[in-house]
């Protein structure tokens, strides 16, 4: 019994679940073991037992992060594309042959205070792709409304406050 735990973990590490190509294992005090059909099988149901209860992982939700080193937020040249105020310049693996991505400012992103970082990251959403520039905003201070407060505690509401908020 302890020596098939000691199987399975070593095919466990050999990441061999469901295609075992090894006849032989080597564990530490008992040398050299010869791995059965049952071992095997036995790795393949247990496999299969943790894909069914888990599910199969997803990759959809993963979007593309690039930093300073791939990628370059280019402002619009005067004179030239008048529709777009940036461009992003992306590099590829064929040297001096960059492609570059036309954007508009987002009215939103840019009242904000903050400065642009170097970085970028790139999402498929509904069959397209969007580019998002990554902004470091400042933070605000906390400023409370005021020096103190009352509070009531209670079943229903939870908390009463001496303005009349009443928090669930």
């Amino acid at each position: 019994m302890e020596l098939d735990k000691l199987i399975l973990l070593a095919l466990n590490q050999r990441r061999e679940w469901l295609k075992c190509n090894t006849d032989k294992v080597n564990i530490y005090n008992y040398g050299e073991v010869e791995v059965e059909n049952i071992h095997r099988m036995l790795a393949k149901k247990i496999f299969k037992h943790l894909i069914d209860k888990n599910g199969k992982p997803s990759f959809k939700k993963i979007s593309l992060h690039l930093d300073g080193k791939v990628f370059e937020l280019l402002p619009k040249q005067q004179g030239k594309a008048e529709s777009f105020d940036y461009w992003l310049k992306i590099s590829t693996l064929e040297k001096g042959k960059p492609i570059y991505i036309p954007l508009r400012k987002n009215s939103y992103a840019e009242s904000l205070e903050g400065k642009f970082l170097n970085f970028c990251q790139v999402v498929e959403r509904n069959g397209k792709l969007e580019f998002r520039i990554v902004k470091e905003l400042r933070k605000r201070e906390y400023v409370p409304a005021t020096d103190v407060i009352a509070i009531d505690l209670g079943l229903n509401p939870l908390f009463a406050t001496d303005r009349g908020d009443l928090i669930r």
